[in-house]
């Protein structure tokens, strides 16, 4: 009896595939990005919403709709707090990310994303709610952000005990790419093209063997 094989051409083309799937993941593996519009990487389609606040129950956050995201794991609570780029280490922080996570949750937590009101004129971000009115006892910051008023971040290494890292004892540091004024852009753009000059060479490459 003959067994069924896999031709080995399937198998190559199994193993580009592979290739340009695992470099999306390390793309995004150990990084979240977020920004003031509800846009993310490195997180489940759907996280960004804009409600009521979580944390206005327990008297420090804001009554009217913020943006949030909800984090797919429980994290260390705490405020992280961001000055304007180009302020020289102004102490007056523009945003503040607040990691929410009241009842230590294991599984689900939030990153409450504050900014500073829009000018007059400006169209709004769903971040621009203005600062809340307390901040948590665990604080990290300010840190001033890179880049101009158009388009700036900071990349935030939330490393064990500091606000936004893991719940779990001992566990490994999370890098926060906050993006305050832009949007964080799509995060497999680059992925894709490999994986399209990858098969393009391989069928190429096919093509000409069976000539």
């Amino acid at each position: 009896m003959k067994l069924n094989t896999i031709p080995t051409s399937f198998v190559k083309t199994l193993s580009i595939i592979g290739l340009a799937s695992a470099l999306m993941v390390t793309a995004v593996s150990g990084q979240i990005s977020i920004d003031e519009w509800g846009s993310s990487v490195g997180l489940p389609a759907g996280s960004g919403v804009i409600g009521p606040d979580p944390s206005l129950p327990a008297g420090i956050g804001l009554p009217g709709p913020v943006l949030f995201y909800v984090l797919p794991f429980g994290v260390v609570p705490g405020d992280l707090l961001l000055a304007d780029a180009g302020t020289n280490g102004a102490v007056t922080p523009s945003d503040v990310i607040r990691f929410w996570n009241p009842t230590g949750n294991p599984n689900q937590s939030f990153a409450i994303f504050y900014s500073d009101r829009p000018e007059l004129g400006e169209i709004p971000p769903p971040a621009d709610t203005g600062l809340p009115p307390q901040l948590q006892p665990l604080i990290a910051g300010p840190f001033v952000e890179t880049g101009t008023e158009a388009a700036n971040y900071y990349d935030y290494l939330a490393t064990p005990g500091m606000p936004g890292a893991p719940l779990i004892a001992s566990g490994p540091s999370l890098m926060y790419h906050i993006v305050s004024d832009g949007q964080v852009p799509e995060p497999s753009t680059a992925a894709l093209i490999l994986l399209a000059s990858g098969l393009g060479i391989f069928f190429k490459r096919r093509s000409q063997g069976a000539r």
